[in-house]
């Protein structure tokens, strides 16, 4: 089983070049590209950096201003395409319930985008925070109901599951019969550790059983995408305080853990 690595915009004055190259001596197998502004200036570069480093973009994450509902730009479908990846995480919109018109809406216009541009759609669960509490309003208030939502959604508009560990705060998903039942239609599994209120972390922090999380998946013979998201000690705008020896470590407990489950 393959790792990738989420690279954002941020911090704002870090370089694309660093992310490259620390990932790539943390030992991650590729990058999901969080597209923002300096990806989207960048193409040419994202590509010469990726092929000298030898780490394939493995998938793409949706502009935040879409997800935000601000403005939702099909050329970005094109980038995508000329980057040579069909993958794309996107976010239910943001201060939404699922019940709403524009959900809706936003739902077939993805459905729709998936046929035209020959790309594979991922929805991504979501934290009940400020921006997505709106996802929690009854009758889905928890956790279990909020996948349920997610995963009815996907099947009504023909989409694969991005699912994201940290948000969904279950310190051991292989035992809920809610991921289960996802499982089939999880295409991406954003994986870090967390503590409640936390996420993101190093999977050698926090509360999720990663033992046994990675060694159920290995043994379910699960062939999707796995994408550490980890932002440690936390992801600024502007400041570089990213940590890649937090990725490092993650990746080393991945790979011992599934050379362990052999």
């Amino acid at each position: 089983m393959k790792i990738s690595a989420s690279i954002t915009d941020f911090p704002m004055l870090s370089r694309l070049e660093t992310f490259f190259k620390e990932f790539s001596k943390a030992g991650v197998d590729g990058i999901e590209l969080v597209l923002g502004i300096k990806s989207r200036l960048h193409l040419q570069h994202i590509k010469y950096l990726s092929q000298k480093y030898r780490l394939p973009i493995t998938s793409v994450h949706q502009p935040a201003w879409s997800g935000l509902g601000m403005y939702f730009d099909e050329r970005f479908l094109l980038y995508v395409q000329e980057l040579g990846v069909n993958r794309i995480v996107f976010h239910p919109l943001a201060f939404q319930s699922f019940e709403s018109k524009n959900m809706q809406r936003y739902f077939s216009h993805l459905s729709r985008l998936q046929q035209q541009y020959n790309v594979h759609i991922m929805l991504e669960n979501m934290p009940n925070d400020f921006m997505y509490h709106k996802l929690f309003l009854p009758p889905h208030t928890t956790v279990q109901q909020h996948l349920a939502m997610i995963s009815e959604f996907a099947e009504t508009y023909g989409l694969s599951i991005t699912y994201d560990v940290s948000h969904a705060e279950l310190t051991k998903p292989q035992e809920t019969q809610v991921f289960q039942k996802l499982l089939p239609k999880i295409a991406n599994i954003h994986v870090s550790s967390f503590v409640k209120g936390h996420h993101h972390l190093p999977l050698n922090r926090g509360i999720l059983d990663v033992t046994g999380f990675l060694s159920f998946l290995k043994k379910k013979k699960y062939q999707g995408l796995m994408t550490l998201e980890v932002y440690y000690p936390r992801l600024t705008l502007m400041r570089n305080v990213y940590d890649f020896s937090a990725v490092a470590d993650s990746v080393r407990v991945f790979r011992e853990i599934l050379d362990k489950s052999s």
